[in-house]
């Protein structure tokens, strides 16, 4: 099982729902240290205690963090990050929930 994401609007209904793999979850934090470099995705690196909550102003953040850690990362996940970035980053998104197992 991977991070389940909610996302929501600003009446803070749900608009969306998805996971992101555990295989990401370990290219972006098991392959490498780099991720510490970055406030967001540090507040993701625990894959058993991650529960945390992205204003939209902190998904665009976030979304910067996960492109530059392609840079880092095995080329395959390069896909699957861009539909993260591009669902989290939807212009009716104004919340992200994302928990882990």
């Amino acid at each position: 099982m991977g991070f389940d994401v909610v996302l929501y609007s600003r009446n803070k209904e749900q608009i969306g729902f998805f996971e992101i793999p555990e295989a990401v979850h370990e290219a972006i934090f098991q392959s490498n240290t780099y991720w510490r470099s970055y406030v967001l995705l540090r507040k993701m690196n625990d894959y058993y205690a991650t529960n945390v909550k992205f204003t939209a102003e902190e998904i665009a953040v976030l979304a910067k963090e996960l492109q530059s850690m392609k840079l880092f990362i095995a080329a395959r996940f390069h896909v699957e990050i861009d539909q993260i970035i591009l669902r989290m980053s939807e212009p009716s998104v104004a919340l992200a929930h994302i928990a882990g197992d």
